[in-house]
């Protein structure tokens, strides 16, 4: 009987030994920032990789915004940045807040691209007059930016504030714009459908026909959603098709009539 105790202690100890043992280990790994386990093959996650790639994403992200066309040298600059700090990081030093910042000044440039060609389109669809205010509001944030670009010591966290403010304040324009357009073509549209239903197009060509209240219900739908260019886009997609259908059926029908007095 004591014999048996002696071996139930031991087995306690042993067990309890490897319950601490396991412990201290894993509270090593978690303090030296890695995530192995015991025996792994695993390798740690370098201390900036997941820093690097954010950074990768936001650069490939203002490139296709088309930052590389509309401000060159800014990306040049940045990049250098993000190369120097890549090679800090190859040599085992901790940049995680260098390169946050790096990433923070492509988002910057992405939106800067971004407002850019908003301006652009503003300017192509004459729609400044249906927003003034916000037109004006961020041809002066463009300007100021232009400066900040150049201002050493300025933050990429501020560099994005003013690009975001900019392309927020075209937005709103192109927003109004395509409120008016919108409604606009909703009418144009009302009106064709209108002639296409007295020559009983409807009948004659209903699948196209239903293509084209299709598009006119995704208008209604899209407006009441917020989304006035798409709204736009549907109602004159409509407008187009049901036009069609009346010029291509009142042809037939004077070529009819026509043959018929021949």
């Amino acid at each position: 009987m004591i014999k048996k105790t002696v071996i139930r202690i031991a087995a306690v100890a042993m067990c309890t030994w490897f319950l601490v043992a396991s412990c201290r280990y894993n509270a090593s790994t978690a303090e030296n920032g890695t995530s192995l386990k015991p025996n792994s093959t695993e390798q740690p996650t370098p201390v900036n990789a997941n820093a690097l790639a954010q950074a990768e994403a936001a650069r490939k992200a203002a490139i296709e915004a088309g930052v590389d066309q509309v401000a060159p040298d800014e990306l040049a600059d940045t990049d250098s940045q993000l190369n120097a700090l890549s090679a800090r990081s190859n040599n085992g030093e901790n940049v995680n807040l260098e390169l946050a910042d790096v990433s923070a000044r492509y988002n910057a440039l992405e939106q800067y691209a971004k407002a850019i060609a908003a301006k652009n389109r503003i300017d192509e669809l004459d729609f400044v007059q249906y927003s003034q205010t916000d037109y004006d509001a961020g041809n002066n944030v463009l300007t100021a930016l232009a400066s900040l670009f150049d201002d050493s010591s300025a933050t990429g966290a501020q560099l994005l504030a003013q690009a975001a403010t900019a392309n927020a304040s075209y937005a709103r324009v192109l927003f109004a714009g395509f409120k008016v357009k919108a409604r606009e073509e909703c009418t144009a549209a009302f009106v064709a459908k209108r002639n296409a239903d007295n020559v009983y197009a409807g009948v004659v060509e209903k699948t196209r026909y239903n293509e084209a209240v299709e598009f006119y219900r995704n208008g209604d739908k899209t407006y009441a959603l917020q989304e006035p260019e798409q709204a736009f886009n549907n109602y004159s997609n409509a407008r187009n098709i049901f036009q069609t259908l009346y010029e291509e059926i009142s042809e037939k029908r004077r070529q009819a009539l026509a043959n018929g007095n021949e």
